[in-house]
């Protein structure tokens, strides 16, 4: 490797650099995006033309992932109305060009020089990838039996995780190819999510084909009068209202609530990774993506059967909650999960920011955010286990007759 190829690999592996007598921290997002993945990914890269662009604190760098969350906190509810009442085909369609669209912007940021733009990319990204991944849920739901839910979410899951192992190899590497140059490594991720684009109007194509051949079967088998004439009974519509929240039944509660818990360690974790790697174990930036990278590929390879058991709560949405309120629950349960993402981050850069800008300091700091990762998961890990003993005592407990 060459001399300018070192300096550059010594500059990113920089968590902060000195500007006008002030330490600093930079990020980017090379990101990530295909049509069944939806865990956003951020890999922390120290880039000084960045940092002289827009001059962000750690708090700020926490917001290019809040922004991301925090109007799903409400959003996600009316996405899953809105996806409701257009039907699945046209909404995947509508929020896979709206992600492109954030992702065009977020990649422009840097070329203007523009940290408000980068805000509004990533505002845009969220609303429409988050919308996309509950319209996911709703097609697995739809396309496969109750025995079949579980393969075809480790299935969806194993190849998300095979495109984050490849982001975490492939981004530093084009990063120090191109002699740190943020505005490739963000191409990059327009190239991935035009992909995106192309598969979801590959989709609509598909399950199209697939509704008219379901009817055609339908319209053969006449004798059974009650099932077609249910068939082709249009789905009542889900409505918003106060009613329709206190109707709903209290598992689906604390499976908003298990999401919140888990989504505020899981989310923030994957964001800080790398950070975690480079200043308290002293890995440099290539090997730590390829720490990354073998974690996931190792989850693509050995825990698919796990991953599967794992979605179960989400594959059994429609026995939750009833088919017509569907894409209200999914929506529901996305405002839980985006509020945890929302918190952590701004609570992480609230931590660092009150560091010392030194190493020492910083590693400190992570020990701090990992201590607090630890906590929220031990709280939703015991909220599992103390409602799956209830269940188990309800189940155990002898039936009495009362004379």
């Amino acid at each position: 490797m060459d001399s300018s190829r070192e300096d550059m690999k010594e500059q990113l592996d920089s968590p902060f650099i000195m500007k006008n007598g002030n330490l600093c921290q930079e990020t980017k997002d090379p990101s990530y995006i295909d049509m069944r993945q939806r865990w956003q990914r951020f890999l922390v890269l120290g880039l000084k033309e960045i940092i002289d662009e827009f001059q962000i604190t750690n708090v700020e760098f926490g917001m290019l992932f809040s922004i991301y969350s925090i109007p799903n906190i409400f959003l996600a509810l009316l996405m899953g109305y809105f996806t409701d009442r257009i039907g699945i085909r046209n909404a995947t369609t509508i929020y896979t060009l709206a992600t492109l669209i954030g992702q065009l912007l977020f990649a422009l940021s840097p070329i203007v020089s523009s940290y408000n733009l980068a805000l509004i990319g990533r505002l845009i990204h969220g609303v429409s990838s988050e919308a996309l991944s509950m319209a996911v849920v709703i097609i697995i739901n739809q396309w496969f039996l109750k025995a079949e839910i579980g393969l075809a979410f480790a299935i969806m899951i194993t190849l998300a995780k095979g495109g984050v192992s490849l982001t975490n190899l492939v981004t530093p590497q084009i990063l120090v190819q191109s002699g740190g140059s943020i505005v490739q490594c963000l191409n990059f991720g327009v190239l991935l999510t035009l992909i995106a684009f192309m598969f979801a109007l590959l989709f609509s194509k598909i399950d199209k084909y697939n509704e008219e051949h379901v009817e055609l079967e339908r319209s053969r088998v006449s004798s059974f009068n009650n099932l077609q004439m249910n068939a082709e009974t249009p789905a009542k519509k889900g409505f918003i209202s106060c009613k329709l929240i206190k109707d709903l039944d209290m598992k689906i509660w604390v499976f908003c609530l298990v999401f919140f818990l888990s989504y505020s360690t899981f989310g923030p974790y994957q964001n800080n990774v790398s950070m975690i790697l480079r200043t308290r174990f002293n890995f440099d930036i290539l090997e730590a993506g390829q720490i990354m990278k073998n974690t996931d590929s190792g989850n693509c390879s050995t825990i698919a059967y796990i991953l599967a058991l794992l979605h179960i709560p989400v594959a059994r949405f429609n026995e939750i909650i009833d088919k017509e309120r569907q894409g209200f629950g999914v929506g529901l349960s996305n405002s839980a999960q985006n509020l945890g993402n929302s918190i952590s981050p701004i609570l992480i850069g609230m931590i660092l920011d009150n560091q010392d800008k030194e190493s020492n300091s910083l590693a400190n700091g992570y020990q701090q955010i990992s201590l607090l990762l630890g906590f929220e998961s031990l709280a939703f890990l015991s909220i599992l286990a103390m409602w799956s003993i209830q269940l188990m005592t309800r189940k155990s407990r002898p039936l009495t007759l009362r004379i």
